[in-house]
């Protein structure tokens, strides 16, 4: 791993992106949660995006990914007020 916790990664993840990336990651985001993410247990299919740390549980996935998605709209609506995913 490159980070020492989830919650480093996390705001690494968005903190290292400029505005334009975060939205693009955001609706990125969305559309996958919408698709492959809409199924019980994400682990699979987030670890054939790459990311394979060892969730416990699958609502540990999940909720590692929704932690993701709201740090991302939260930073996103610092300068967006009210910006959605299309």
């Amino acid at each position: 791993m490159e980070y020492d916790s989830f919650e480093t990664a996390r705001k690494a993840s968005v903190d290292e992106l400029d505005h334009k990336n975060r939205k693009q990651v955001a609706a990125e985001w969305w559309d996958w949660n919408a698709s492959a993410g809409a199924v019980h247990d994400i682990r699979m299919p987030l670890a054939v995006l790459g990311v394979e740390p060892p969730f416990d549980t699958a609502a540990d996935a999940r909720k590692f990914m929704n932690q993701l998605y709201d740090a991302l709209i939260v930073a996103i609506r610092a300068t967006a007020p009210g910006w959605r995913p299309m």
